[in-house]
């Protein structure tokens, strides 16, 4: 089952590639998506990646939250 966590206090920088990127080493990824303002198309500071399994979500959660990410420290979570 797949399991999706959130990322706060992202850059505005990240795209759904470099999310993507960072995150590829936990295991396999089913989406990884940068949450956007709909008029301007800019970046929110928040996204989530979804992963296939749950001990590959939970590592990362574990590993990576509080941690710093292009300059800015980030907050990892299960999604709700």
């Amino acid at each position: 089952m797949s399991v999706r966590i959130y990322i706060g206090g992202l850059s505005f920088n990240i795209t759904d590639d470099s999310l993507r990127d960072a995150f590829n080493n936990y295991g396999e990824i089913v989406d990884a998506i940068i949450i956007r303002e709909r008029e301007t198309g800019l970046s929110r500071g928040f996204g989530f990646v979804t992963f296939s399994d749950d001990v590959s979500a939970q590592s990362a959660i574990d590993d990576l939250d509080g941690s710093e990410y292009e300059g800015r420290t980030i907050t990892i979570s299960r999604s709700r």
